[in-house]
């Protein structure tokens, strides 16, 4: 498997967690890993910052598909992204 493919899937797991799951401290979970699941936009071009937005961004977009936000878990970066992709 290609490691382009990783940091999607890293997100992919962790907001299937937030959604299914009951985990006590997910903003520490977050911060453990918003840096591998943001890898994907940093090798776009994209600041560290920036990166670590979009993803966080992403996974709140996907949340809302299955009914959840990612708000009440995770505190919302202070960057505002226009459009993900």
């Amino acid at each position: 498997m290609a490691t382009y493919h990783m940091p999607a899937q890293l997100r992919a797991a962790f907001y299937a967690i937030l959604a299914f799951s009951e985990i006590g401290d997910m903003q520490r979970l977050y911060n453990l890993f918003k840096k591998k699941i943001s890898e994907d936009f940093l090798n776009r071009g994209y600041h560290q910052w920036k990166s670590e937005a979009r993803a966080y961004y992403d996974s709140d977009e996907r949340l809302v598909r299955l009914g959840k936000s990612m708000e009440p878990f995770v505190t919302a970066p202070t960057i505002v992204i226009d459009q993900l992709y």
